[in-house]
């Protein structure tokens, strides 16, 4: 627990000093809900101009197998959107990667999944909005055991939905 704990400190380190904030630009916390996954990620809303964001997130989950915890995920990611127009309804194309790193019991796996998103949101105010994503993802496994509970050593194409909440701060 004590490696997540870090991991996350580091995260928002990075995050909030590597892309400062100047006059004009928004800054915002995201959260993602995935339908089909016990993931939930946090991340953060960079925006370069009004049409372009960058998006770091990151997740976390206890991995069970055989009835034994076997060590904590942690998946940090990365995601550029191109958001079309700037009305109420927005709707937005991007691309992601992810890796999902297990490491715990003297053993470390990882799967590198990278996708491509096509999603909307509904501006409720200048402070909060809600959408929507379809990514469809091309997941690399780790030769001996996948993180995500795919089959070890394949290459897999798979689809997500995903419901997503952004505060914006200014």
């Amino acid at each position: 627990m004590k490696i997540v704990r870090f991991s996350l400190i580091i995260f928002l380190i990075i995050c909030f000093n590597a892309f400062p904030q100047t006059n004009g630009n928004k800054f915002g916390l995201v959260f993602h809900t995935n339908s089909g996954s016990s993931l939930s990620d946090i991340g953060f809303s960079f925006w370069f101009d009004k049409n372009i964001a960058f998006e770091p997130i990151i997740s976390y989950q206890n991995i069970n197998y055989d009835g034994k915890n076997i060590g904590t995920s942690i998946n940090p990611g990365i995601r550029f959107l191109y958001h079309f127009g700037q009305r109420k309804i927005k709707p937005y194309l991007g691309i992601g990667y992810r890796a999902a790193i297990l490491s715990g019991s003297g053993e470390s796996y990882a799967d590198n999944i990278i996708g491509i998103i096509y999603g909307g949101e509904y501006i409720l105010t200048q402070w909060f909005s809600i959408g929507g994503e379809f990514q469809l993802k091309h997941v690399i496994t780790d030769e001996d055991f996948s993180p995500l509970g795919y089959p070890g050593n394949s290459n897999i194409t798979v689809t997500q939905s995903t419901i997503i909440l952004r505060l914006y701060f200014r």
